[in-house]
Order: structure tokens, then sequence, then C-alpha cells
């Protein structure tokens, strides 16, 4: 709405506006007080022109006298939404923020002399937020001289200052082509800015840097030159404490000279040339066929401790050597030559737990592969490698390796609960890209003979993701291997079994997880039950039938227990007592049978070294004989299962006190979950007392706590006793 009066005269119009309203993107602009204004031929004068919304306050006033030859005015914006401007411009509404600025204006209508001090703030624009923007500059005669620039923005600080010349252009043209002098100050600056732009040389660039650039030339070709210091500086696989070199960019080309790096005490120098189309019209792109050029120098016999921090392969690593490398050609596909050299080395691979040591070899770059040989190593004791094999790469991305090695006495750790020493030759160690990142890890394949092996788990599946037994889209390693094991070089060792074994399996690794296949015979084992050791006659464990690394369990143990004589002083009797395990090795059937045919109920009594029948009463001393032959071993489950209450009964007689004489302690137990285990024990004639707690850690690690209650008949008083213990089992 717009309400005013004019007044004409001698050529000229006089106008006052003592309303006006302008309705814009929801709000709405009104005068803060009327406007007064002149017009005539070539000439148009403003006293004031206020007008303010809840966007923000333009103030403006001026006078423009083409036949005098004069500008003169200025305009003032306070809390102004840049986003309103968007209405007026083509394309996407690509500015935001508020933005407050005084102009200035002089010269005349055919040279203008344009002052600006701006600030603007809390702009997101697709390349990056920028907190603040703040101009100091002046325009005049097709000049724009930035006095002060100051960029601080989510990716760093920008100082600039200098010249930008277009002189004859208009208002509209002035930015396309115009000249550059400009000197650039980075602080803090993020390499994420250009990683955004996804320039294939350059994958995951990230790091901070500070410098000083010379930009010049012009908007459609322009050239720079200057110098960065990047602490730290990450790109693909190379990951360096600091990084310091020159920067420049001319003709298409970017380019970091004289480059010098580290990580802790490993030096690194080189140079980078970057195909990138660059121009301050639109944004970059790195043609994918530009010239590329890449040249990495590590000196010989440097120490190599800190490069498991440098690149991704390893978790550890140690060594002297050396490396020179020029990969050159098109960016798409660089080709590769130099030369790289280790002596003494030692390392650990990124997900696996075995650990090499003096490991040498020299290495050749020659187009897309790197061919290692003379590759020898120690692994474990006293285990030794040696092989050889390439690596090729797809520009700067390893893409596959494949070697072949002799292994003798090599330790495998990284299955859990497995320990094993192998011995085979002509062994295959492959890379294969898994998961949806298409993650570059080792594949094994081969013979393997088994030199010894001990294998302490419960055969059951561990719910952690790093358990290479459990199905994962991105394993950390693959295998498929052929596995012969002697007879009793594999010992099985756990709370419910100590197994002797031998035969033949395959065990595939894979994105479905850890399966075996095939038959191990049982050579020789044990079955612990209360204190009776049964002794395995025959049997095996079979992979054929389940999917994972569960068998099926088939075998016969036997074992004599002396029965309680049936008066004092008689003679005992043995009896032999047979126990059959079949099924899943995670739920097993126990079956007990006697060489008398005695019922399970009775064969549970005479393990406990009771009399078979209730009705026996023997003498008691006979009795006391037998119950304390009971109970230094772990109950066996099947038969706490029948006194439902508890998981462990045992006895221990024969404990000498302080006094000198003997106890007798009679302990139940409570398994708490399969970690916990909590046991009480109470002596038969007197008030001592023990509390005993084992937490199982890990699988090589138990805590033991003990709390004992002692009565000291001599002194008349109560002692209490703490002990912790731990135990590693390895």
């Amino acid at each position: 709405m717009l309400r005013g009066r004019g007044r004409f005269h001698d050529g000229l119009a006089d106008f006052e506006v003592p309303q006006l309203e302008i309705a814009l993107e929801g709000s709405r602009w009104t005068l803060s007080e009327p406007a007064l204004f002149r017009t005539g031929p070539g000439r148009l004068e403003v006293d004031r022109v206020l007008l303010a919304s809840r966007f923000g306050e333009l103030d403006a006033h001026g006078v423009w006298d083409e036949t005098a030859g004069m500008l003169d005015g200025g305009i003032a914006l306070e809390r102004f939404d840049l986003g309103l401007v968007n209405l007026f411009l083509p394309g996407k509404d690509v500015l935001n923020g508020e933005v407050s600025a005084q102009v200035s204006l002089g010269g005349s209508p055919t040279e203008p002399l344009v002052g600006l001090e701006a600030r603007l703030t809390g702009s997101h624009l697709p390349q990056a937020d920028l907190d603040s923007l703040t101009v100091s500059a002046l325009f005049y005669e097709g000049n724009l001289d930035l006095r002060a620039v100051e960029l601080v923005s989510n990716y760093g600080r920008v100082h600039a200052r200098g010249l930008v010349s277009h002189p004859g252009a208009g208002l509209r043209g002035f930015w396309d082509g115009a000249a550059l002098d400009l000197d650039l100050d980075l602080e803090n600056a993020d390499w994420a800015f250009l990683d955004q732009f996804a320039i294939p040389s350059l994958d995951r660039l990230s790091g901070v840097f500070d410098g000083s650039l010379k930009l010049t030339g012009d908007t459609r070709r322009p050239v720079i030159a200057g110098g960065i210091e990047s602490r730290p500086f990450n790109v693909h696989w190379l990951h360096l404490d600091e990084l310091r070199g020159t920067v420049g960019y001319a003709d298409g080309v970017l380019t970091l000279g004289d480059l010098a790096g580290r990580r802790d005490t490993l030096p690194l120098t080189g140079r980078l040339e970057i195909p990138l189309q660059l121009d301050f019209l639109s944004v970059p792109v790195s043609p994918v066929d530009g010239p590329f050029l890449m040249s990495l120098s590590i000196p010989d016999d440097t120490d190599l401790t800190p490069l498991a921090r440098t690149c991704n392969a390893f978790v550890e690593s140690g060594g002297r050597g050396g490396l020179t490398l020029v990969v050159e050609g098109p960016a798409n596909h660089p080709l590769y030559h130099g030369r790289v050299t280790l002596r003494d080395g030692s390392c650990v691979l990124r997900g696996l737990s075995e650990v090499y040591a003096g490991v040498s070899c020299d290495g050749e770059w020659e187009g897309d592969v790197l061919t290692v040989r003379d590759l020898r190593a120690r692994e474990g004791a006293r285990g030794s490698l040696a092989g050889g094999g390439t690596l090729t790469f797809k520009g700067l991305v390893l893409e596959r390796f494949d070697f072949a090695v002799d292994a003798d006495r090599f330790l495998v750790a990284s299955i859990p609960d497995l320990r094993a020493l192998v011995r085979g030759r002509g062994i295959s160690l492959t890379g294969v890209k898994v998961g949806p990142d298409e993650l570059l890890v080792p594949s094994f394949a081969g013979d393997l003979e088994i030199i010894e092996a001990r294998f302490t788990g419960d055969f059951s599946e561990q719910p952690s993701v790093s358990d290479p037994r459990v199905a994962t889209v991105a394993p950390d390693w693959l295998a498929d291997l052929r596995l012969r094991a002697p007879p009793r070089t594999i010992r099985v060792v756990n709370r419910t079994m100590e197994l002797f074994l031998s035969g033949e399996v395959r065990l595939l690794r894979d994105m479905g997880g850890m399966n075996l296949s095939g038959h191990l015979n049982i050579d020789q084992g044990r079955l612990p039950v209360f204190n009776n050791d049964f002794k395995v006659s025959y049997g095996g464990l079979d992979f054929t039938q389940e999917h994972g690394v569960i068998p099926e369990v088939g075998l016969t143990a036997e074992t004599s227990v002396r029965l309680p004589a049936a008066r004092e002083g008689g003679s005992r009797l043995l009896e032999k007592i047979y126990v059959d395990v079949t099924g899943s090795a995670l739920a097993p059937q126990v079956d007990f049978r006697s060489e008398s045919g005695y019922a399970r109920s009775n064969i549970e009594r005479m393990l406990l070294g009771l009399s078979p029948n209730v009705s026996d009463v023997p003498a008691t001393s006979a009795v006391r004989q037998g119950t304390m032959a009971a109970g230094f071993n772990l109950l066996e489950r099947e038969v706490a299962a029948e006194l439902d209450l508890v998981d462990t009964f045992d006895i221990e007689s024969g404990r000498v006190r302080e006094d000198g004489t003997t106890q007798t302690l009679i302990g139940v137990g409570k398994y708490i979950g399969r970690d916990l285990y909590v046991k009480f024990a109470q002596a038969v004639t007197d008030q001592d007392r023990e509390i005993l707690v084992e937490y199982q850690i890990n699988d090589h690690l138990l805590l033991q706590s003990e709390v004992s209650r002692r009565a000291n008949e001599i002194l008349g008083d109560t002692t209490y006793n703490l002990d912790l213990k731990y135990r590693f089992e390895y």
C-alpha cells in the first residue's frame, strides 16, 4: 500500500510519501517516517527513506545528478535478512543469514566510488556454514579493493586482502573474468572442505592446516602459489602427524611440492600433482583422465615402529627399512615404479593376533604390481615363514594381494579358545573384498598339519562381533583350510573333559561364520566326576551333522569305584561304572551304567563314595572314610541336577588347624550364571566356615575370593581371613 502526494514545478517533481507498506515473503515493511524525494531530468534526490520490519531495517539517502556529475549518499542495513534477496535472483534459494552494512556513495554516476563496511552472520551455504563474514572494501574505476576480509566457517578462518579488477565491465559482468591479485592467510583450515567435492585422488582427505597463499590470474583461470603446514594430514591409507610443503595451482594442475611429513620419528618426503579444473565461477572438478603424479620417499634404514600409526594395515610394527615410490599417469589409473626394503621387521596385522618378528623382504613396483621377494619371518616362539607374492593396486587403492608361503611351527592365535602349532607348504594368502564397504581382508587356503593344538572352549558361540565363529557381513579374515592331526596332537581341556584327538577336518570361515567338517578320533581322554576320573575307552567328535563348530559327540568312558564295606574292618569291593556321552556337544545326553546293573540313582551314590543302597548303614568310621574320599573335584552337572538345589558337593578332610587338630569341612556350591560360582563350607565338629566366590573374567583369567572364619579355642576369639587369588590359564 502506497499513499503520498507530489508537486510539479519548473520541470521538477517533489514527492512526500507518508505511508508505504510492502509485503515480502511473509514480512511487512513500513516507513518509520514520511519519505521525501525530488526528481528531475538526470537527477534523483532522496532526503531519507527508513523502512523497518521484524526482518531488519533499511535507511537510505543520497543525490544522483548526471548534469552536475555528482553522486553522494549512503545506505545502512541493520539485521537485514539476506534470504529476502533470493526473490530477485534466478535459480535456487542460496542466500541466507543476517547482514548489517554501511554503504557510502561518492564520485559521479559514470565513475562511482562505493565504500562498503559489512558483516554477515549465520549463513548456511551448500559448501560451508558461515559463522561470520566481515568485509571492508572500496569500489572505484572497475576495481574492487578488498582492504580486509575475514571469513569464519566450520572449515576454519580465512583472511584476505588485495585487488579484483575488471575495468570497463558493468556490475553484472564484473566478476566473470576479473583479474585477481589477492593475499590469503588460512588458520585452522579443514581439508574436509575439499573432500566434499569427491576428488578421487584425495579420497578420505582430512586434517587441519595453516597457510599463506598468493592468488593471481583471473576468476576463469586462477593461479595459486604459497605454502601450507598441516597437523595432522590424512589421505587414503596415509596418516601423518604433520605435513609441510608448497602449494601451487596453474593450468588445471594442483601441486603440493617439497613435501616433508612425519609420523612420530618416521620421515616422509614427496610431491603430489593432482588434476583439477578450478575456477571461481563453478564447482571444482577433478578429471578422471587428467595427469596425476605422486612421489614418496622414506630413507633407507629408517625405524619403522611408527608405521602402524601411519597406515591402516598394522596394529603394531617395527624394524628398519626404506621406500622409493613414484605413481604417475591418468588419475583414474596411474602406474607405479619404485622399490621397498625391510629388515628385522615386526608386525601384528589388524584384525589378527599372530605376532611376526624378524621379517625381511625386498619389493619392486612396476605398473600396477608390487612384487615381494625373499619374504622371511619368525612367528610364535620357534615358528618360521618363507615365501613371496604380489600386491596389485588400482590407482591409489590396494586391490588385491596374493602370497604363497611355507610355514613351520606357525602359531595360530586368532581363533578364540584355540592355540595351535601348524606346518604346511604352499599356503595361499589372498586379499578378498568383503562387506558393503568392500574392505580388503586376508583369506587363507591350503593343507596344514597340526603339530600341537589346545582348545579350552566349550564349543558354544560367544555373542561378540569379533568372534570369528559368528556370522558377519565384513569378517576380519577368511579361511578354507584342510587340517590333518596325527594321534594325540589336539588337546581339548575344559571343566568337563580332557581329550586328546586326531583326524582330518576342513575349516571354512566366510560371512556365514566358521564351519568345521570332518571327524576327529578320541585317542585318549578323561571325564572328571566327583573325585573319579572316567577314562575314555573309545569315541570321536563328528563335525558332519551340525552347521558351525559344534560337533556331535559319541564316546564311552569307564572308571572303578570302591564300595564301602558292609561292616567295620570288612573288605571293600570294586565296581566298574561306565558313562556314555552322545549328541550335540552343547547339550549332550549322559547315561550311566554299571558292571552289576545298578540303577542310575545307585550309581550316583557310589560316585559319592557311599553305599549304592540307602538301607545299608555301615559303621561310623566306614561312612566317615567313604565320605572323606569324595569331593575334591567339581561335581558333574548331570549328578548335581538330581540334587536340584546345589551344583557341587565336596568334603575336605585332614585340614590342620592352628591348635594342631584336624577338621573336616562339607561344602555345597552353586553356579550363578556361566561365569560366577559361589560355595559355602561348614566344619563338621566346630564353627569354622568358608565362603568361596569364583568369577571367570575371561577364558584365561579366574578371580577367586575366599572368606574364612576361624574359632581360636585357645585364645577364645574369632578371626577372619580374606584371600584374593588370580589364576591365569594358557
